[in-house]
């Protein structure tokens, strides 16, 4: 006997067949319904680019396409199927400067208000106020993984206090900064 689900999960279907093994699912097997990312960069040196992942660091690129989850008032989380297979969250990190990096990571630390036809902005917390201004940052240098990535940062402070540098770990890179925002877009 042969069943099959068919579901609006981005055109996936399971196929269950009966037999003596039970069926192994994990979150790999099962996607989460298809939203486009709606996290637009709002600065003309950066028009057309969206919130994107690079190695758990937020950067504005060709963005994700799987889904989203977000909220006007939590956490942004994008399902991200390789390699952490799962949703990761978008984390502002706590450093001296004014502009603090962005990462994804698998636990959510940071919370969000992103009101479609807004403009994204962290909700205040002790170490970071509530603010819609963020730092874009090209690699100047920006070879390999990191080649035509703009590096994110929240910017809770003046927008002439900008990096001179970043590393990725290993590396040193020059950068150029621009603010920006990001605005939220309607799904499709």
């Amino acid at each position: 006997m042969k069943v099959t689900l068919k579901t609006s999960l981005a055109a996936v279907c399971l196929t269950v067949m009966a037999s003596a093994s039970p069926l192994t699912v994990t979150p790999c097997n099962i996607l989460p319904i298809y939203r486009p990312d709606p996290f637009y960069a709002q600065n003309a040196a950066v028009s057309g680019l969206l919130l994107s992942f690079k190695a758990g660091i937020a950067t504005l690129g060709t963005g994700f396409s799987v889904s989203w989850q977000y909220s006007a008032s939590g956490p942004v989380a994008a399902w991200y199927p390789d390699p952490t297979c799962g949703w990761v969250y978008l984390n502002v990190q706590d450093t001296a400067t004014s502009y603090k990096p962005l990462t994804w990571d698998k636990t959510w630390g940071s919370s969000w208000n992103a009101t479609v036809d807004g403009y994204l902005t962290s909700i205040k917390t002790n170490t970071v106020p509530a603010t819609k201004k963020f730092l874009a940052c090209q690699l100047v240098a920006g070879t390999g993984a990191y080649a035509n990535q703009w590096v994110l940062y929240l910017q809770t402070g003046i927008d002439s206090d900008v990096p001179d540098t970043w590393t990725d770990g290993t590396a040193s890179f020059g950068v150029a900064c621009v603010t920006t925002k990001l605005l939220v877009s309607p799904p499709a």
